[in-house]
C-alpha cells in the first residue's frame, strides 16, 4: 500500500492507497518539530482507530512545504522499510507566469 502526506504549513493530510483505491484519509496539526519517533507514535495511532497497520505500507509518497518536516518523514519510510517518494512542490509568486490561473 502507498501512504500519500501532504505537509502543509498549518496542517497535515494523509491518506492511504491500495492500487488506485482510496481506502483512508486523515488530517492532523503540522508540528514543525516533530521528530520520525513522534511521527510513528501518531501515526500508529490514527491507523489503529481504523483498523489499518502501518506495517502493511510499501511506500511513501510526500509532498511538503515544510523543511523540517522533510527529513522526519524520509527517516520515518528508511525505519519502517518503506520506498520513498519526494513529491517535489511548485512555489509561485504573485508575479510569476507559471501558467497557473488563479481565480480571485
Amino acid at each position: 500500500m502507498l501512504f500519500a502526506v501532504d505537509v502543509g504549513n498549518t496542517q497535515t493530510t494523509a491518506a492511504l492507497f491500495q492500487g488506485e483505491e482510496m481506502l483512508e484519509t486523515w488530517r492532523f496539526p503540522t508540528i514543525r518539530q516533530e521528530t520520525a519517533d513522534g511521527l510513528s507514535a501518531r501515526l500508529f495511532g490514527l491507523f489503529a482507530v481504523k483498523g489499518r497497520s502501518l506495517e502493511a505500507i510499501n511506500g511513501l509518497a510526500l509532498a511538503s512545504v515544510v523543511p523540517t518536516q522533510q527529513g522526519a518523514w524520509k527517516e520515518l519510510a528508511a525505519c519502517m522499510g518503506w520506498t520513498f517518494f519526494d513529491v517535489r512542490s511548485c512555489k509561485a509568486k504573485g508575479n510569476s507566469l507559471a501558467g497557473i490561473e488563479v481565480g480571485t
